[in-house]
């Protein structure tokens, strides 16, 4: 935990309702887990959101995760989302969503025996979520979606601007 890194969370949680863009990488997981939990209120401006933790294998993961409800009343005019090592509310989309990457674990290869048995959402959570993002040209999964898809359901997802689709793990 740095003074600068203090500052500037301070900073981005105090101006927060008037931020279009965010995008920080490489965060250290205390300004990370703070900044996280303090995107809350209204954040109508806000149109790209990209979060990535520190790669510093010296740190343990830890279970960071945006507010509940983010993308339906906090922040619903998110168009970009990239959330690298920060976990998402399966079953909460966004219509307005035409980017969205996500990476679970930020040390995708040093871990790469996933337990996905252990993933907190189901297949179907997935399927839901992606149904309420319909205007999606760019999909990039992660270690996200689990192996088993016993609870799927056999509708089909609509994703007509769907230009890129990468699904890895």
């Amino acid at each position: 935990s740095t003074p600068g890194g203090i500052a500037r969370t301070k900073a981005i949680l105090e101006h927060r309702n008037h931020i279009q863009e965010l995008v920080l990488s490489d965060v250290r997981l205390p300004q990370l887990q703070e900044l996280a939990s303090g995107l809350n209120g209204s954040l109508g401006r806000l149109k790209t959101l990209s979060l990535s933790c520190s790669h510093d294998m010296h740190e343990s993961p830890t279970s960071i995760s945006l507010p509940a409800g983010f993308l339906s009343s906090i922040a619903p005019n998110v168009q970009r989302l990239t959330l690298l090592g920060v976990l998402f509310s399966w079953g909460e989309g966004s219509p307005k969503i035409t980017q969205f990457c996500y990476q679970r674990s930020f040390y995708p290869h040093h871990a790469p025996h996933i337990n996905h048995d252990r993933l907190s959402h189901t297949f179907s959570d997935v399927v839901h979520t992606l149904r309420q993002m319909p205007a999606l040209e760019k999909l990039k999964l992660v270690q996200a979606l689990p192996e088993s898809t016993a609870d799927s359901q056999t509708d089909t997802i609509n994703l007509p601007g769907l230009k890129e689709l990468d699904l890895e793990g």
